[in-house]
């Protein structure tokens, strides 16, 4: 394996400050380089480490242990009612578990981990309900909230929209939004 210049260089400063007693200030002339760098190139983090000497990096667990019961109240809370929420879990533990309970992030976690997160496989259904099956079977009355026009002061938009296709019907601008103004735009 071929070595870079700058790996030569280290080994060449190394020798000859341990070796043969050249100086730093002398070394870093040498090289063109600060005697700062010269030191970093005399320490030995710099030298090759062999396999033994290099750290392994450790995975870590949880570094509290809780009695197994703790996890077994958690997956039957969540068997019992799957909606609950983790904070909710967390309150439900702290009575049962007072001084032996896990964070917030363990329990969260731990349900992530066991796959038992809540996901709604019906989120649509609550829209179906109002979305009718024909055009023109139902309409839906829209008010835009107050919007100021210039020197027409406040002014409301009011809009009709068909349900099966979301098509708008009619829209006028009226001074108020009493029934009187929603009246005359379903006539017109």
């Amino acid at each position: 394996m071929k070595k870079s210049k700058n790996e030569t260089n280290r080994e060449e400063a190394r020798e000859l400050h341990y070796n043969k007693g050249l100086m730093i200030e002398k070394l870093a002339s040498r090289y063109c380089k600060s005697t700062r760098t010269i030191y970093r190139w005399l320490n030995n983090n710099y030298q090759e480490k062999t396999p033994d000497q290099q750290k392994i990096k450790k995975k870590y667990k949880w570094t509290r242990k809780y009695p197994p019961e703790v996890f077994t109240q958690i997956i039957e809370l969540k068997k019992e009612l799957p909606q609950r929420s983790a904070p909710i879990v967390w309150k439900l533990l702290q009575k049962e578990f007072p001084n032996n309970r896990p964070s917030l992030s363990t329990i969260r976690k731990y349900i992530r981990d066991k796959r038992h997160t809540y996901k709604n496989n019906n989120r649509r259904q609550g829209y179906i309900k109002f979305e009718r099956s024909k055009p023109n079977d139902l309409w839906q009355i829209d008010i835009a909230g107050v919007q100021t026009v210039g020197h027409l002061e406040k002014l409301y938009l009011i809009a009709l929209l068909d349900d099966f296709s979301r098509f708008i019907v009619a829209v006028e601008y009226f001074k108020n939004q009493k029934g009187i103004s929603i009246k005359s735009e379903k006539q017109s």
